[in-house]
């Protein structure tokens, strides 16, 4: 009969004692992690013509706010950078027109700042003008705001996880000891 009683004391314990020690490094620390790369954590779209590839590369875009959008453009055919081009950006779906891109110190790199409209999923349309070739290049999938993968789901990950177990090993330990309890009764008579 002393027995139940201890076991389940000890599952009462146990996952207990596992979170009184959440947080402590019982073991050499880490090496200290490589920075990140250049450019982690950025989107990129691209779209070619026969004359030109435009690459952009963005932060995460929140709606209302202020965003840079970086922007590769380069010869189609020798993948050299376009250095002097006249680049314009629209997005009409929109409503946003005649945004200039200024060039960089970087060959055939390019920067627009904007403020980028309501969450959603934008075409840009680059207009590109070098020496005596122009084009317009439509470029798909701008996207403004977080997807939901992306969102904090606000769930604290291994301590609701942690309580499901408990429960489950309680109403094994409850089912056990019950068992072993009509059965003793049953030898008893």
């Amino acid at each position: 009969m002393r027995l139940w009683i201890w076991t389940v004391a000890a599952l009462l314990i146990l996952p207990l004692s596992a979170l009184a020690h959440e947080g402590e490094v019982h073991e050499e620390p880490a090496a200290k992690a490589p920075p990140p790369l250049p450019g982690a954590g950025l989107r990129a779209i691209s779209a070619a013509t026969e004359n030109f590839e435009v690459v952009i590369k963005h932060p995460p875009l929140d709606p209302d706010r202020e965003g840079t959008l970086t922007l590769f453009l380069s010869d189609y055919r020798t993948n050299a950078p376009v250095s002097d081009a006249q680049v314009q950006i629209d997005v009409s779906d929109a409503g946003i027109s005649g945004l200039r891109a200024e060039r960089t110190d970087s060959p055939g790199v390019y920067r627009v700042a904007f403020k980028a409209p309501k969450q959603g999923t934008y075409t840009l349309v680059v207009t590109v003008t070098s020496g005596d070739l122009s084009d317009l290049i439509p470029v798909n999938g701008l996207t403004i705001g977080r997807p939901e993968a992306e969102t904090h789901s606000g769930r604290s990950g291994l301590l609701p996880d942690l309580w499901v177990g408990i429960l489950i090993l309680l109403l094994v330990a409850g089912y056990t000891v019950r068992l072993v309890y009509n059965r003793r009764k049953s030898y008893a008579r």
